[in-house]
């Protein structure tokens, strides 16, 4: 196939047969000139220009300017009469050229053509230059095979790949009446192969380029700092993403310009494990959960993600990682390391108060508090019972200690949600009953912008402690059902066991004792009457082991049906005041509180000959106050040794409390129980909040 467009060069001939000599002999002329100095130009000094032209080509640095250094270098070599490099659109194909050199004015009015276009796509599909002339003198094209095998020819046309597409043409032609062979061929087809290698390079590199710049967007927009600091032979850090100043207040230069500001920016409790890391950081696992310290002294929990860097030989030179912000992963790590201790501790039998520690350690570390504490609201009149206390004044007040419910605590009882006023917060504990419990925490390290998260940690605590004393609920819960079902077994083996024994006793005895003579006749009758006081005793106790009714009906409920059944045994009535408080605060320990009084109303009836008692519990200091009054015949305390005695002196011993005995003959007795506050008792004998 001939290139028939080219031969627009007609415009160039003028229709005198004058014009046309004259322009063909200054065609010879510059052909045999150009000729002339290239057969003066030696080999090597040929070669040298090339190489120069080369190295020229290859030190461009951007693709425009490599262009220009290529088109010049064929310029330079083959000296034609135009080079130029035609890219190719994208999208539509269209032709534009890029680099030129020399004349290109017909080739620009030719690019526009269908067979202009031909020649570019069989270039492109045979991936090899392509060499032809001009039209002949009789106007006949060249066909496609002589195209493709011509060894000569003025014009050449060699492809230019891109990565995934062909980049576009470079194009030479001659001078006229010169022609290219193929040595020219060959030089041309080797800058095309070049620039198609250059180019690709450069188009990976600008992605590469543009890449990394979008990953440099998306690192410094995202949440996470990015870091990477060289360890040896000495710390530097060599890259923070601009988030690190909203952590910590200080510019990425200033981490460049003081690698040691590191050690000022981590909290104090946790630079030993930072040091660790960059002292040993081969042995780099997991993540880092420290806080940072603003410029401001704000403080952040945040995650550090971090992985060691090796040279060729191995050896780590430098730390690469993130740093997040992490509180609510911190949040939720420590209200579960809080549950697991104070689920021990549960376990081990330890003080309710034990327990809540527990937790309370975990999140006053968490908030970075002067002081958190736990209290109960027990008696609605404004007072707060502590409960648990962490702080730093061990000078203030401690567990069992009253304090006053001020504006933040209302508020927070009131709207049972977490309140934060300044530095102190207050929040509901969601306890099973009707009385309510309060999360205090004072002295906060957050500012105003962390109070939110600070907030929901305290309302996330406060669930924590609730669950833990519902988990100690129902511990107890368990173990007095145990105790009472032992209970029961043991009181019905006496009843059916030595009960029966006894009755069976005194049967024999009171049947034989017309048998006997009448000198022994009195002791059967006094061995009689006492085997039936041990009798009643034993029934007594056994009802007493009997804890069906305090489970059922609760303390007040329980001592008033212990005084109506004492009334209708003994016909001695019984006044019953017990104040709703009072006997709240005897709760956990209500079990030994009926025995005890079913005691005191037993020596009452056996001993104190009495016309009216009086049962009474109130309040007082620090203590919870039970008395058992009556007005009968009186004793000496010093000389009562009795065994009823001595089992309401350990019983009282067991709450924790003081018993107190006071009477004189003639004068009735007062037997008085102080019983001290939940947590001042034993642990057998503590109560629960809920």
């Amino acid at each position: 196939m001939s290139f028939a467009i080219w031969a627009a060069q007609r415009h160039h001939l003028s229709q005198k047969a004058r014009g046309i000599r004259w322009s063909a002999m200054v065609g010879v002329m510059a052909t045999q000139q150009s000729n002339r100095r290239r057969a003066r130009m030696t080999p090597d000094r040929r070669n040298q220009e090339l190489l120069r032209s080369l190295r020229d080509f290859l030190g461009q640095p951007d693709r425009r300017a490599m262009l220009r250094e290529a088109t010049a270098m064929l310029n330079r070599s083959l000296e034609p009469e135009s080079v130029s490099i035609i890219q190719l659109g994208p999208l539509d194909g269209t032709q534009r050229v890029v680099a030129q050199a020399g004349s290109i004015s017909i080739l620009r009015r030719l690019m526009a053509s269908a067979e202009f276009r031909q020649v570019l796509t069989t270039v492109f599909r045979y991936r090899h230059p392509v060499m032809f002339s001009d039209l002949t003198k009789a106007g006949r094209r060249n066909s496609l095979r002589t195209v493709l095998g011509r060894s000569q020819g003025r014009v050449i046309i060699c492809r230019i790949d891109g990565i995934r597409r062909p980049y576009g043409a470079l194009t030479v032609r001659a001078r006229r009446g010169a022609l290219f062979g193929r040595a020219e061929a060959k030089l041309v087809d080797g800058v095309a192969a070049l620039l198609s290698v250059m180019l690709g390079r450069l188009e990976k590199e600008s992605r590469v380029r543009e890449t990394l710049s979008q990953y440099r967007q998306l690192v410094e927009r995202g949440d996470d700092v990015m870091f990477l600091a060289t360890v040896r032979p000495r710390l530097r850090i060599t890259y923070v993403s601009p988030g690190i100043e909203l952590l910590t207040g200080y510019r990425p230069s200033d981490f460049y310009e003081k690698p040691g500001l590191i050690e000022k920016v981590v909290h104090p409790d946790d630079l030993p494990a930072v040091r660790a890391d960059l002292a040993q950081p081969e042995r780099l696992t997991g993540r880092l959960w420290i806080r940072l310290m603003g410029r401001d002294g704000r403080l952040a929990w945040v995650s550090v993600s971090r992985s060691p860097i090796h040279d060729p030989r191995g050896k780590v030179i430098a730390v690469q990682g993130s740093i997040g912000r992490a509180w609510d992963q911190i949040v939720e790590r420590e209200a579960l390391r809080s549950r697991a201790e104070a689920t021990t501790a549960i376990l081990q039998g330890r003080r309710l108060n034990g327990a809540l520690l527990m937790i309370v350690r975990h999140l006053r570390y968490l908030l970075e508090a002067d002081e958190v504490l736990v209290a109960a609201d027990r008696d609605r009149k404004g007072a707060l019972q502590i409960l648990c206390r962490d702080g730093i004044d061990r000078g203030g007040p401690q567990d069992g200690h009253k304090i006053r419910d001020g504006p933040l605590a209302r508020q927070a009882l009131r709207t049972g949600r977490p309140v934060v006023r300044g530095g102190e917060l207050a929040t509901i504990i969601p306890w099973s009953s009707d009385r309510n419990g309060l999360l205090i925490g004072r002295g906060l390290a957050t500012d105003e912008g962390d109070r939110g998260q600070a907030a929901a940690s305290v309302d996330r605590f406060a669930r924590e402690i609730a669950t833990a004393v519902e988990s100690m609920r129902l511990d107890r819960e368990r173990v007095r059902k145990a105790i009472g079902a032992d209970r029961s077994r043991i009181a019905r083996e006496l009843h059916d066991g030595v009960v029966q024994t006894l009755f069976a006793a005194a049967f024999r005895l009171q049947l034989h004792a017309d048998e006997v003579p009448k000198a022994l006749r009195t002791t059967i009758q006094q061995t009689t009457a006492g085997i039936r006081e041990a009798i009643n005793d034993i029934q007594a106790y056994v009802h007493g082991l009997e804890p069906s009714l305090v489970m059922l009906g609760g303390l007040a409920a329980s001592l008033k049906q212990l005084a109506v059944e004492f009334e209708s045994s003994s016909g001695i009535p019984v006044t019953v005041d017990l104040e709703p408080n009072a006997v709240a605060a005897l709760d956990g320990v209500d079990t030994d509180i009926v025995q005890l009084v079913r005691e005191a109303l037993s020596n009452v009836r056996r001993h104190a000959r009495a016309r009216r008692v009086a049962l009474t519990i109130r309040e007082a200091a620090h203590a919870t106050v039970l008395e058992v009054r009556d007005d009968g015949r009186g004793f000496s305390p010093e000389a009562a040794q009795g065994l009823g005695l001595r089992n309401l002196r350990t019983r009282a011993a067991l709450l924790g409390g003081q018993l107190e005995l006071h009477s004189g003959p003639g004068k009735g007795s007062l037997v008085r129980l102080l019983v001290p506050e939940p947590q001042q008792r034993p642990e057998s004998a503590e109560s629960l909040p809920v």
